[in-house]
């Protein structure tokens, strides 16, 4: 059989036929969030069709741009060079919606919290309030809520800190959770001292 090969072509919006067995559902708000998007950037991800003009990926961002009235627009799409086995098929239908990364926590902790609720994080997910160990970061950085006085005592104590090792606070966020462990060791030093 001929090794698959992949090229960008253009096809008419209303001319791609959905697989009527497409297992991936959009829930509500997951449409509203990707209509959002589409109305945003356009079409960034292109979806991927058999020789036959039968969606293989895609589907979700085909019925979006249908429901924008875009059906008569040409877009880009990826074809294969020979039509797909109905194993292949299934194989990557399956494989384009199901292989997928997980969030560095971390990192998300450092975007703003307007732009992480804009894409569709909830506060749950935000807060660690899901039982994913993954939400730890967020959860620590919740748990700190200060009166403006408290805050301006923690934020003096950590330019303090910041000032003596010579450490550029504003640019690496991350830095804010090694100062307040190493103002928390400190205090623990001195603590123990005086025990």
């Amino acid at each position: 059989m001929q090794k698959l090969c992949w090229k960008t072509e253009k096809r008419k919006i209303k001319n791609l036929l959905p697989y009527q067995n497409n297992p991936r559902s959009l829930s509500k708000k997951q449409e509203a969030l990707l209509r959002k998007s589409i109305e945003e950037f356009n079409l960034v991800e292109i979806p991927v069709i058999d020789i036959d003009k039968k969606i293989i990926s895609g589907h979700q961002r085909i019925k979006i741009l249908l429901l924008l009235n875009r059906g008569e627009e040409q877009i880009d799409v990826r074809v294969p060079n020979r039509k797909l086995t109905a194993k292949e098929f299934i194989k990557y239908n399956l494989g384009s919606n199901k292989i997928s990364g997980e969030w560095d926590w971390n990192d998300v902790c450092s975007i703003d919290e307007d732009i992480l609720f804009d894409q569709g994080f909830t506060i749950a997910e935000l807060t660690g309030d899901t039982q994913s160990p993954k939400n730890n970061a967020k959860q620590v950085r919740k748990m700190f809520e200060f009166h403006k006085d408290e805050f301006d005592e923690v934020k003096k104590a950590m330019n303090k800190l910041i000032d003596k090792n010579d450490i550029d606070y504003e640019d690496n966020i991350r830095m804010r959770g090694a100062v307040i462990s190493e103002i928390c060791r400190k205090y623990l030093e001195v603590d123990n001292e005086n025990s």
